[in-house]
């Protein structure tokens, strides 16, 4: 599937990108010559944005490099790569291509600040300042961890004025495939507060780890006596642990869409949680949509008539008896995610969780207003509040 083509401005080829599928997407970035020759860039690389030519004939694509928004140089007729805007604690999103190897991005950094820049060779040239630091994300980090031969990393947001370890809520992004980004972690959902720490971890389902960890993470074929992608959000909890700077007896967990829902999953499995919020997470994969029962299909090796114990192991919902930790439960009356929502209550009263469900009309998977999201983030904060001592 090509997802945008720029034509070469000497009219003699285009560029453009492609993914193998449409869902989980893997972008590469080709180069058509007039002869009709195909080049695409390294299966490795993690591709991603518009290909943006120069007046000169240069070509320049945005990709990832772990958590981080870059912008690579593609060589059109061998497709190899050069890294031309990166920066330790900032993504950058390709503007122009102004030739020479210098780009205009948009650059967000880890602060929260955002401002458009001229980069090349020689850093970064500020052109315009856009937004300035956010005081909430001023002292947020990048964290690293390896789990299983695997790179993942995560951003780590501290509390105000309070030494570590500190309370701190896990934030489980959406998606999942590009939605977390250094410098655009505002965008998932303003989970900081002053009185807890707040992590973002990244997880393979993602494409940072590369294509196959992310298809394994989808298909999830260890499931239900493992689970890979839950034992690597953990991996980096207790790097943070072991760094002193999280309280391991003060942990909360938050999930949205494919986030709740491997939060659902790391619930049958981990009781190290004080209080969770399931927001718009699946629980029982054979509830879904038509469209979404096919896709599972692919990664559960039929459907859930054919191979009822995979789509039985992918499903927490069939361990909810191993749950206990405090949950709150909210959907949007608005998403077609309701009923996983009730049938979830269900089986979580049934098995002597405290939960308790909001299904808030108005809203959908996600919210349309700002006022909505932050009615939300309260609500979330004083959950957290009633398990915190």
């Amino acid at each position: 599937m090509v997802s945008s083509v720029s034509p070469a401005p000497n009219g003699t080829g285009a560029a453009f990108v492609w993914t193998a599928r449409e869902f989980p997407a893997w972008y590469r970035a080709g180069i058509l010559d007039q002869h009709g020759g195909v080049v695409l860039t390294a299966e490795e690389k993690r591709i991603w944005g518009r290909p943006t030519w120069a007046p000169t004939g240069e070509l320049a694509v945005g990709g990832f490099v772990g958590i981080r928004r870059v912008v690579y140089g593609v060589e059109a007729h061998s497709g190899t790569t050069s890294l031309l805007a990166d920066g330790q604690d900032a993504s950058y999103e390709l503007v122009d291509h102004e030739g020479a190897g210098v780009v205009v991005c948009r650059r967000r950094s880890l602060d929260g600040s955002v401002a458009l820049v001229r980069t090349g060779g020689d850093g970064d040239e500020v052109l315009t300042q856009e937004r300035p630091t956010n005081p909430r994300w001023r002292r947020a980090s990048l964290v690293s961890w390896s789990w299983a031969g695997l790179e993942l990393q995560g951003i780590l947001v501290p509390p105000a004025a309070t030494r570590p370890p500190w309370p701190t809520t896990v934030f489980l992004h959406g998606g999942p495939v590009g939605s977390l980004a250094a410098g655009e972690a505002d965008r998932v959902g303003a989970w900081t507060d002053s009185r807890w720490a707040t992590f973002i971890p990244e997880f393979p389902a993602s494409g940072i780890c590369g294509e196959a960890a992310m298809l394994a993470a989808f298909a999830a074929e260890e499931l239900p006596d493992d689970d890979h992608e839950v034992e690597a959000v953990l991996a980096g909890i207790d790097t943070l642990v072991e760094s002193g700077l999280v309280d391991e007896e003060r942990l909360f967990v938050v999930g949205h869409s494919y986030g709740a829902y491997l939060m659902n999953r790391a619930l049958t499995r981990s009781h190290r949680f004080r209080a969770a919020v399931c927001w718009e997470g699946v629980a029982d994969l054979r509830l879904l949509d038509q469209a979404s029962l096919a896709m599972q299909a692919t990664w559960r090796g039929g459907h859930h008539h054919e191979t009822p114990e995979r789509w039985s192991a992918a499903s927490p919902i069939d361990r909810s008896e191993h749950v206990r930790t405090p949950t709150l439960l909210f959907y949007g009356a608005d998403s077609s995610l309701v009923a996983q929502g009730q049938r979830w209550y269900d089986a979580l009263h049934e098995a002597g969780v405290p939960v308790r469900i909001v299904v808030e009309d108005g809203v959908g998977h996600t919210f349309g207003t700002q006022e909505r999201a932050e009615q939300f983030h309260e609500l979330v904060a004083d959950w957290v509040t009633q398990h915190l001592t």
